[in-house]
């Protein structure tokens, strides 16, 4: 099948959850034999080449952090448009033009939507008569909600604008789960939440695998006691390392070296002595294997911890709060799980003083039974989706 992928940012730089979860989906999808175009910007920022298969839209900033002026357009433009601000970023006739141009040339069979940041390209597809698939990597609507109430109260514009997507937002996520034909979640927990929007027969829980995890050759030199590893910059992960810093890593000897790696991670330095953030990781196997246990202190947020899954596929020792394991069922043995800071501080200090590694076996049969597990919800999804064609076709 030819299949459209329309995304936000092109995924194939790994540089976020999101991309790593957007491009796992597109490397199943090719590995099943499928035709995956993917279309998606380009961060005006950085040089990076186009992989092949892939569409770059044309140039922008993502991240609002470093957008300059331009968050100032997008919300006065989201105002008048009435959209969400989070779409807004995303919203362009280059996306239309793109489309148009590709269908003028080859028409697909399918089209997935990634996110429901796009999902205001719906109303564009109209004219196209194909399949559609909606990704669902959150609820959007729930996920702002969540941020506005954990706004300070001095910050009131943020929170209106906060509130404001997640209204809106939700109102996206609706219509996307009553034109799709199939809604792909995450977590189970997500997927109820789609069942009431469009009801069970379409939603279809994808149990994501994550980048696969090499192992190395030789024994990565043991460098850390205590890592952590993610995209603190964005603000629901900002929340659990401010968890970290100041309610856990008090709790931790102070002769316990513990670093940080990912953007944003540069705003722990000077906290605690044995503190350190070094920015972002270009080699996330290195950084696992290098420390004697990974850290996952998640307090707010929603879908699957792709940073959990590839931890635990690394055969790392793990400490995680529960919301960082949800979704993921069973756990292997050398993984904790701990809600409380001294809970948490506790199982770090006894995870570091374990004397023998995990068994790589374990690691390994976990990875590839998730894995395999994902292949095959994506492939009896997409046979799902041409029956359903074919009768329609055939008018039954």
């Amino acid at each position: 099948m030819k299949i459209w992928f329309l995304t936000t940012v092109l995924p194939h730089s790994l540089t976020s959850g999101g991309e790593i979860a957007s491009q796992s989906f597109i490397d199943a999808l090719r590995a099943l034999g499928h035709d995956v175009t993917v279309f998606g910007y380009v961060r005006d920022d950085i040089s990076q080449s186009v992989p092949v298969g892939s569409i770059a839209v044309s140039k922008r900033p993502i991240e609002t952090a470093a957008a300059r002026l331009a968050p100032y357009l997008w919300i006065a433009k989201a105002v008048i448009a009435n959209r969400p601000y989070i779409c807004e970023k995303f919203y362009s006739s280059a996306y239309r033009r793109a489309l148009r141009k590709a269908h003028s040339e080859c028409k697909p069979d399918h089209i997935i939507i990634d996110h429901s940041q796009m999902g205001w390209i719906l109303q564009y597809l109209a004219d196209y008569d194909v399949g559609r698939i909606f990704i669902a990597h959150n609820v959007e609507a729930s996920l702002y909600d969540e941020q506005a109430k954990n706004v300070a109260e001095n910050s009131l514009l943020v929170r209106t604008l906060l509130a404001r997507d997640s209204q809106l937002i939700g109102k996206i996520e609706k219509r996307l789960a009553e034109q799709c034909d199939q809604i792909w979640t995450l977590t189970d927990s997500e997927r109820k939440v789609f069942n009431i929007e469009a009801g069970r027969e379409k939603s279809r829980l994808m149990q994501l695998a994550g980048r696969p995890v090499t192992f190395p050759e030789a024994d990565v030199p043991i460098e850390v006691d205590i890592g952590l590893l993610g995209t603190w910059a964005w603000d629901v992960n900002g929340r659990g390392l401010t968890w970290f810093t100041s309610e856990i890593a008090p709790k931790i000897p102070t002769n316990f070296a513990i670093r940080v790696g990912g953007r944003g991670s540069e705003t722990v330095n000077g906290i605690h002595p044995n503190l350190t953030g070094v920015g972002f990781v270009d080699d996330p196997a290195y950084f696992m294997h290098a420390s004697k246990v990974l850290a996952i202190p998640t307090v707010s947020g929603a879908g699957v911890q792709l940073k959990t899954i590839e931890a635990i596929a690394a055969g790392v020792r793990v400490v995680s709060t529960t919301l960082g394991v949800r979704g993921l069922g069973k756990l292997p043995p050398y993984v904790t799980v701990a809600d409380t800071p001294t809970d948490f501080a506790n199982a770090l200090v006894a995870a570091v003083m374990h004397p023998d590694k995990p068994d790589r076996a374990l690691a390994i049969e976990w990875a590839d039974n998730r894995r395999a597990m994902f292949l095959t919800n994506i492939m009896e999804a997409a046979k799902a989706l041409s029956a359903t064609q074919q009768n329609e076709q055939a008018g039954f």
